[in-house]
């Protein structure tokens, strides 16, 4: 796989079966295509990309703190161990991808479309969901304390062994959700719901 410099990113491009390293800090670009490509120890941080094409794309402990990409096509993309606080993923369509062990803590990923997505091991804590679209996907071990789902629409979603304390969600957009016994007590907050003892004095005849 032929190694290519971050910096070397260029508008309207196209780039297969690259190892792409490097810094690409604070990189604008109109229109970028990557395919079959590997970004490795790759700082992306503070990039505005728009229109970002990805298939069959690895990218591993990469930064991309406070990155802002936009028109987004992922297809059969991986993330794993990147650092994304304040990463913005704005109306993107992502397509069987994966992403594994990122911090995306205040993240925003608004108007964006998941499809046979999985996060797994992910902080999420804030990240802010509006107006996105589920459809089978899987939020396993993930923190999603505080995030918000305003506006979106769910079919098949997997919560299970996530933190759930403070998600931001209208309750009827869960029907059908799959979670699990120990997320009861943050459900019950968002349904507002009071879980309590049976006080058993109320029962004794007198």
């Amino acid at each position: 796989m032929e190694i290519m410099r971050a910096s070397a990113v260029r508008w309207g491009e196209s780039y297969d079966s690259r190892l792409i390293q490097g810094s690409a800090f604070g990189l604008t670009s109109k229109s970028v295509e990557f395919e079959g490509c590997q970004f490795a120890a790759t700082d992306l941080s503070k990039s505005k990309w728009q229109k970002v094409t990805m298939i069959n794309v690895q990218i591993d402990a990469c930064d991309l703190a406070n990155a802002r990409w936009s028109n987004v096509i992922w297809e059969k993309v991986e993330l794993k161990k990147c650092r994304g606080v304040g990463l913005q993923l704005l109306d993107a369509n992502c397509i069987d991808s994966l992403f594994v062990n990122c911090k995306f803590h205040l993240g925003a990923f608004h108007g964006s479309r998941f499809r046979n997505c999985r996060w797994e091991n992910c902080d999420l804590r804030e990240a802010n969901f509006e107006g996105t679209e589920f459809i089978d996907v899987i939020f396993r071990s993930c923190d999603l304390r505080a995030a918000r789902f305003p506006n979106c629409s769910a079919k098949n979603l997997d919560l299970r062994e996530s933190h759930l304390a403070g998600l931001q969600i209208d309750p009827a957009r869960l029907r059908g959700t799959r979670v699990d016994l120990s997320q009861l007590p943050a459900l019950a907050e968002i349904f507002g719901l009071t879980i309590e003892p049976v006080d058993d004095d109320l029962h004794e005849t007198h």
